[in-house]
């Protein structure tokens, strides 16, 4: 049984940009998950460019710009690319699903520690009382984990 994300990989991903735009390191990400897109020249500085098209898809014009096909979202391409990273590292990730791939767990501790969790990642902020009593300050403490 196929699933949406990969019947969408059937038809192109139209990605607006130009040279210089920022276009090249999404168009490196949608290589990198063997999705197939299509990079239509689009710029505001290029007159001659598909700045109509480009105003139809994103109306204030900002490249680079993507348009996916129907059945295909962004939080899809997401999944997909967790997945397939997380493989590549040598994990099992079989088990899980799409969601659990792309959904991140959050946790307010009051009133002071914040925790997130998601597949690979947690990462924990606190905060604790300055040592000088002032109110107004603190120390705050990061830790990112990943596995």
């Amino acid at each position: 049984m196929s699933t949406p994300a990969r019947d969408a990989r059937e038809r192109p991903i139209r990605l607006y940009g130009s040279a210089g735009s920022g276009s090249a390191a999404v168009e490196a990400a949608l290589a990198m998950c063997g999705l197939r897109f299509r990079r239509i020249d689009a710029a505001t500085w290029k007159p001659a460019s598909a700045l109509a098209a480009l105003g139809r898809a994103n109306a204030l014009r900002q490249i680079p710009t993507l348009v996916m096909p129907d059945g295909l979202t962004p939080r899809m391409v997401l999944q997909q690319a967790m997945r397939e990273t997380w493989t590549a590292k040598g994990l099992d990730v079989s088990g899980l699903t799409d969601g659990q791939m792309s959904d991140n767990q959050f946790y307010l501790l009051f009133p002071n520690f914040f925790l997130t969790i998601h597949a690979g990642e947690g990462t924990f902020i606190g905060a604790v009382p300055h040592p000088d009593g002032d109110p107004n300050r603190c120390i705050w403490h990061v830790a990112n984990y990943q596995w």
